[in-house]
C-alpha cells in the first residue's frame, strides 16, 4: 500500500503453514511456495538447495549471500511493499552465484517488494566472484533467473552490475518479468563480464520463448590494448560472457562504467 507496509503473504498448502504466495511471470500465474520460507536476514550467509527464502521486512544486511551448489537451486520471494538491502563483502559479489547453482528471485501480485544488491570492490551486484578460471560456462558462473519483482544490482569499483566480479564472466541470465535495474562498477558492464574479463552478448526474443543466437555479437575493440571495459574484446582473453534472456514483460535498464557497456 501506499504506506510500505507488507501485505499479507501466508497461506495453507498441504505442506502446512508458513508457504509464501509468489507471481511468476514465466508462466503468469500466482503461486504458493511448495514448502515453509525461512526469512532472509543477516543470520543467512549461504542459501541451502532447493531452499525456498522470503523478505517479508525491509532490512539490510552486510555481507554476502552464496549460492554454491552444484546443479542446485534456491529460491527468494519479495514480498511487496518491502525492501532487501545486500552489501557484499569486500571482494565479492552482493550476492554470489556460481558451481553450477542456481538463484531464483519472484515478486508478488503487485511487484513492488525490491532487491538492491551492491558488490564490494571489485565484486558485481549480483553475480560471481573475481579471479574464476578463463573458461565460460555454468560450471562456474552459475544462473540467475529473475520471475518478478524489482531488482537494482550497483556493481563495485570493477564489477558488473549483473554478472562478473574483476576478471570474471557473467553468469547466464534469464529476465522473465520485473524491474531489473543494472549499474557496473568503473571498466564493468551493466549486466555482463567485469573488468579485464572478454566480452559479451545478449539473446534478443523475437517471441514469447527464448531463441539462443549461436554465436556471440562481437563488439569493438577498446583503443587501449591489454583492457577490457566488460563488454570489450581483449586480445589476451577470447572468451564470451555467458548468455542472456530478456522476455517481452520484462523491463530493463542497464548502464556500464566508465568505459563498460551497458549490456
Amino acid at each position: 500500500d501506499e504506506q510500505g507496509e507488507a501485505t499479507e503473504v501466508v497461506t495453507e498448502v498441504e505442506e502446512g503453514a508458513g508457504t509464501v504466495q509468489y507471481y511468476d511471470y514465466k508462466d503468469q500465474q500466482l503461486h504458493s511456495s511448495p514448502k515453509a520460507c525461512r526469512e532472509l536476514d543477516s543470520a543467512v550467509y549461504k542459501l541451502e538447495n532447493e531452499g525456498w527464502y522470503v523478505v517479508s521486512e525491509t532490512r539490510t544486511i552486510d555481507h554476502t549471500i552464496e549460492v554454491e551448489m552444484e546443479d542446485q537451486v534456491a529460491h527468494i520471494i519479495l514480498c511487496d511493499g518491502v525492501t532487501l538491502t545486500v552489501n557484499g563483502t569486500s571482494g565479492r559479489p552482493g550476492i554470489d552465484v556460481m558451481h553450477n547453482g542456481s538463484l531464483h528471485i519472484y515478486g508478488q501480485s503487485g511487484q513492488t517488494g525490491m532487491l538492491v544488491a551492491k558488490g564490494g570492490v571489485n565484486g558485481a551486484g549480483i553475480g560471481c566472484k573475481t579471479n574464476l578460471p578463463e573458461r565460460i560456462d555454468e560450471e562456474y558462473t552459475g544462473r540467475l533467473e529473475f520471475h518478478g519483482g524489482r531488482i537494482v544490482a550497483i556493481g563495485g569499483d570493477y564489477g558488473a552490475g549483473i554478472g562478473g566480479s574483476r576478471d570474471s564472466f557473467g553468469n547466464s541470465l534469464v529476465i522473465y518479468g520485473g524491474e531489473v535495474s543494472a549499474t557496473g562498477g568503473c571498466w564493468a558492464a551493466g549486466i555482463g563480464a567485469g573488468a579485464y574479463a572478454g566480452h559479451g552478448y545478449a539473446f534478443p526474443l523475437p517471441g514469447p520463448v527464448p531463441v539462443p543466437i549461436p554465436r556471440p555479437i562481437p563488439l569493438p575493440k577498446f583503443p587501449e590494448p591489454g583492457l577490457d571495459g566488460g563488454g570489450v574484446w581483449r586480445d589476451d582473453l577470447q572468451h564470451n560472457c555467458a548468455r542472456m534472456a530478456v522476455w517481452p514483460r520484462a523491463t530493463v535498464r542497464a548502464k556500464g562504467g566508465r568505459y563498460g557497456a551497458g549490456i
